[in-house]
């Protein structure tokens, strides 16, 4: 095989990796999200609701 080729199927399988775990990710992510919301009470405020929002992603961000 060429050095291209190889350089091409390389990549292509660094994209096909990097999409799997960006996936899982997701999946996981959407997880979390939903277990949190069935948990929570619908009688908080909107602002309330944003509020708790931001403070996970901070925290996630830390």
């Amino acid at each position: 095989m060429t050095s291209g080729l190889m350089a091409t199927i390389g990549v292509f399988a660094l994209v096909v990796i990097f999409g799997l775990v960006i996936l899982h990710d997701r999946k996981k992510i959407k997880k979390e999200e939903g277990a949190t919301t069935v948990t929570t009470t619908t009688k908080k405020s909107p602002k309330e609701i944003w509020d708790t929002h931001v403070e996970k992603l901070s925290k996630r961000e830390s």
